[in-house]
């Protein structure tokens, strides 16, 4: 082989190499609080914590949020909650197709372009995309036991940066379910 071949050969895959090289270069992982996931942002994230109030009994929804900047008008989202009771198996999906309906009903410009299923670390989620006006929500979740993990992009611009958004999907990783700290939630009832 000549020379010129090798040196053609290793030009082309230093090439490649920097056309594919790691996609998270200069995103930030982050653990969410109680440990249940990690995910990595363009920009560290706004960490925001709440608890609302779901049944006249008492029963409180937990959720943590993580908000970062994306791109010149967007936003970058990961949203944890916990319920104060399990989804039975099979329910899941139902409650996703809420989640969905809830995010299209928030403003009556908003259109689902789709909603399919998807496996997020081995479970069975949804994966969506809803466009209102000229801006976009773009995003991927599940539900396991009695915790919903909600990954977004939302922005203000007619061209999703998809590239972006399976990045971030794709850093998203479940570490432990049911990680608790509240007593109010030591004890999640089957719904």
């Amino acid at each position: 082989m000549s020379r010129v071949c090798v040196w053609t050969i290793s030009l082309a895959i230093l090439g490649m190499c920097g056309l594919y090289g790691n996609p998270t270069e200069g995103w930030h992982k982050v653990q969410s609080r109680r440990g249940e996931c990690s995910v990595f942002f363009p920009q560290i994230p706004e960490h925001k914590e709440h608890v609302v109030k779901v049944s006249e009994s008492g029963d409180m929804l937990h959720y943590a949020l993580y908000l970062a900047p994306f791109d010149a008008e967007g936003i970058c989202l990961l949203l944890v909650a916990t319920y104060p009771f399990v989804f039975e198996k099979g329910q899941e999906g139902l409650g996703l197709q809420g989640l969905v309906r809830g995010i299209v009903g928030q403003h009556p410009d908003n259109q689902l372009l789709f909603a399919r299923p998807a496996t997020i670390e081995g479970h069975s989620g949804i994966d969506f995309l809803v466009r209102g006006g000229v801006s976009y929500f773009r995003g991927q979740a599940v539900i396991i036991g009695h915790q919903m993990f909600l990954l977004a992009f939302e922005g203000r611009s007619q061209i999703v940066n998809e590239e972006g958004f399976q990045t971030f999907f794709q850093t998203f990783k479940i570490h432990s379910l049911g990680v608790l700290q509240h007593k109010e939630l030591s004890e999640p009832r089957r719904r």
